[in-house]
């Protein structure tokens, strides 16, 4: 039996995190959005606004991560790189 779960957009995930970016940007981050599979995975670049702080750029992972899914909740997960 086939998955009755609704397929997400590239661009239903580019718009999202436009609005994020936009938040991370005003506190000194950047994310860019490097791609998605079929399986809720979003691949992101996130640099919080502290380069030698590791602390920062988890936590904004996980604010980006919890605002995503929110908005798509097809989204299983974000993968830093």
């Amino acid at each position: 039996m086939e998955s009755e779960s609704k397929m997400y957009s590239e661009e239903e995930v580019r718009d999202v995190l436009e609005n994020i970016k936009s938040m991370v940007l005003l506190e000194g981050g950047y994310i860019e959005f490097l791609g998605m599979d079929a399986e809720g995975i979003v691949r992101l670049k996130i640099q919080g606004a502290c380069e030698t702080c590791p602390s920062a750029s988890v936590e904004l992972k996980r604010d980006i991560e919890r605002m995503l899914c929110e908005q798509i909740p097809e989204i299983q997960k974000i993968i830093a790189v």
